[in-house]
């Protein structure tokens, strides 16, 4: 994956799509001449003669040398005598580190993408969710906000993951799960997809004051009413 990357510039998620990783067709040090190069006087020299500022590659080979079995204490000498002399370095090592890393990480975040996506689409086309009375609100990176009749919130659930796990199962060949949370506000404490005493007591409370609490919050006050 890393040499199809370092040779193309690019991964491919599960589904083709490019995704473009800067720095990884870098090489480790750059090399240009800076202000303090040493130069011959030119008589025919003029305010409009344009400096040549790439090194030549056999001076580009020696300092390769040095730097590649070089540790960071010695490599920031070299670097550092360097530009004295004439010559900035600059180290792309921790550029190029990043970009490998991403490599696999863009991967399996680019093809989590895709599976949204066609996930957004699936759900968007299923006619038993149109009946139910769903509806899709917006995206929040792998996860998919949507709405429905409280008392439909099961089978709604049920659905969605399915849907969610079909979007991928064409390219994705592990087993796969989707989680779905039910609330009355985002990121609200859950509401269990069940009928029972404490979806009924939150469900009351939500729709007289707008507030409605966990489920330890209920089951508490059962308690102290038995």
């Amino acid at each position: 994956m890393q040499n199809n990357a370092k040779k193309n510039g690019f991964t491919t998620t599960a589904w083709g799509r490019r995704r473009y990783l800067k720095h990884i067709q870098d090489e480790p040090f750059n090399y240009n001449y800076n202000d303090k190069r040493k130069v011959d006087f030119n008589p025919l020299f003029t305010a409009k003669s344009v400096i040549n500022k790439k090194v030549p590659q056999d001076i580009i080979d020696m300092y390769n040398a040095q730097l590649e079995n070089a540790n960071y204490g010695k490599q920031k000498k070299i670097i550092e005598q360097a530009e004295k002399d004439g010559i900035t370095i600059t180290n792309n090592k921790s550029f190029i580190a990043e970009a490998l890393r991403q490599c696999l990480n863009s991967v399996i975040q680019g093809s989590s993408a895709d599976m949204s996506k066609r996930a957004m689409i699936l759900i968007g086309q299923n006619e038993e969710l149109k009946q139910l009375g769903f509806r899709m609100l917006f995206p929040v990176h792998d996860e998919i906000i949507a709405e429905c009749p409280f008392e439909n919130r099961k089978r709604c659930a049920e659905l969605m993951s399915k849907l969610m796990i079909q979007s991928g199962a064409d390219k994705i060949k592990v087993p796969m799960k989707c989680d779905v949370e039910c609330f009355f506000v985002w990121y609200g404490d859950d509401v269990s997809t069940e009928d029972n005493e404490i979806t009924a007591m939150q469900y009351k409370d939500y729709m007289e004051t707008g507030k409605y609490y966990g489920e330890d919050y209920y089951k508490q006050k059962l308690i102290q009413g038995a």
